[in-house]
């Protein structure tokens, strides 16, 4: 089974920690996010973080890519 993708480039907040709360509901299973907006990354790291939610940061083709460990 491929890794889960979400994809909230282009969206502003609130609406990518929406999209990325959703996928925690959904399942137990890695996934990563592409974003490119920087406060909105800022907001996915703090949500992660507030939930102990372990993930990694990377750089990719001028995006930023966090993937979730669960």
């Amino acid at each position: 089974m491929a890794k889960k993708i979400v994809d909230a480039r282009g969206l502003s907040c609130p609406q990518p920690v929406v999209l990325v709360l959703q996928a925690l509901s959904e399942s137990q299973e890695p996934f990563d996010v592409i974003m490119d907006a920087g406060a909105s990354c800022d907001n996915i790291r703090r949500t992660l973080e507030s939930k102990k939610i372990t993930f990694d940061i990377r750089e990719e083709n001028g995006d930023t890519v966090y993937s979730v460990k669960r």
